[in-house]
C-alpha cells in the first residue's frame, strides 16, 4: 500500500477486519464455551491489537489522528458533545419505536416485539448484563470502544475522504462504512456516524467525537435509560399506546437532528 492510503482502501481494511473477528470470535467462543450473548463483546476484544496496527503501522494515519487529538476541546463544545449524546439517545428511541411499528403493522414481518429486540420483562437482560463478560462490554462500550471508533472513522476514514472530496462526502460514506460493521443498528448507526461527522467538522478534535460517543453508550446503558428504551409491555405487539413517546420523540429527534446537520453545513472547511 503506497504511504499515503485512500479512503476506499481503508474502508475495505476496516471490513474485512471485521469479518475477520468475526471467524476468530466464533472460533474461541467455540473453544470457550461462551454464550452467543457475549460474543460481540469477544469480537471487540479480538480486534482491538488490529486496529491499533492498523493506525500505528502507516505513518500517514498516525498523522491525521494525531492532528485530531492535538486540537482542545473548549467547554462550549463539550457542552455540544453532551448535548447531541442526549439528542442521539431521542433518536435511537424514535427510530427503534418506528422500525418496530413497521414491522409489526406495515410489513407484518413479524407479530412479536421481542423480533425487533426489545423486552417484555427485565429478568434475562439483568442476568445478561450483570455477569461477567456483560460487565466486560459495558466497560468497553464505554472507554475503548468509542475512543478506538472514533479514532478509526472520523480520525482515519473521515479524514482520508474530507481532504479529497470535502466534508459532506466524507460524512456519508464514512458513515456508510460505520453502519455496515455493526449491521443489528444500521439505519440508527448510520444517521450516528452522521452525527460524529458533523461534531467532528465543526470541531476538529476526536476528544469531542469520543466523549459524545461515550456518554451516549454510557446513558443506553441497561442500568440507566436501556430499561426505557428496551422494555414493552405485552401489549406492545397490537397496541399503539405503548409506542406514543417513540412517535413523539420521532419527529422532535428528525427536526434536531436537520438543524445541527445545517449548523456543521455553516461551519467553514477544514483548511
Amino acid at each position: 500500500m503506497k504511504s499515503s492510503p485512500t479512503g476506499f482502501q481503508i474502508a475495505f481494511l476496516l471490513l474485512a477486519l471485521a469479518f475477520g473477528a468475526m471467524l476468530a470470535t466464533t472460533w474461541l467462543a467455540s473453544a470457550i464455551a461462551l454464550p452467543s450473548p457475549y460474543y460481540g463483546t469477544l469480537g471487540h476484544l479480538v480486534a482491538i491489537p488490529f486496529q491499533f496496527a492498523l493506525v500505528l503501522g502507516i505513518p500517514a494515519l498516525r498523522s491525521l489522528v494525531l492532528e485530531g487529538f492535538h486540537h482542545p476541546v473548549s467547554t462550549p463544545q463539550r457542552f455540544e458533545a453532551l448535548a447531541l449524546a442526549g439528542g442521539k439517545v431521542v433518536l435511537t428511541f424514535g427510530l427503534w419505536g418506528a422500525i418496530a411499528l413497521w414491522g409489526l403493522h406495515v410489513t407484518h414481518r413479524a407479530n412479536d416485539v421481542t423480533a425487533f429486540g426489545f423486552l417484555t420483562e427485565p429478568t434475562a437482560m439483568d442476568e445478561h448484563y450483570f455477569a461477567a463478560w456483560g460487565l466486560v462490554g459495558a466497560a468497553y462500550a464505554i472507554s475503548l470502544g468509542p475512543l478506538i471508533e472514533e479514532v478509526l472513522y472520523r480520525g482515519v476514514l473521515y479524514r482520508l475522504w474530507e481532504r479529497q472530496w470535502g466534508w459532506v462526502a466524507a460524512a456519508l460514506l464514512s458513515s456508510i462504512v460505520f453502519s455496515l460493521v455493526h449491521p443489528h443498528n444500521l439505519i440508527q448507526t448510520f444517521f450516528s456516524g452522521i452525527l460524529y461527522a458533523c461534531l467532528f467538522h465543526r470541531t476538529g478534535s476526536i476528544w469531542a467525537t469520543t466523549l459524545c460517543h461515550a456518554t451516549y453508550n454510557l446513558l443506553i446503558a441497561w442500568p440507566l435509560l436501556g430499561h426505557v428504551l428496551l422494555l414493552k409491555p405485552a401489549d406492545a405487539s397490537t397496541s399503539l399506546i405503548p409506542w406514543t413517546a417513540n412517535l413523539i420523540c420521532l419527529p422532535l429527534a428528525i427536526v434536531a437532528f436537520v438543524l445541527y446537520v445545517r449548523l456543521a453545513l455553516a461551519a467553514p472547511e477544514r483548511t
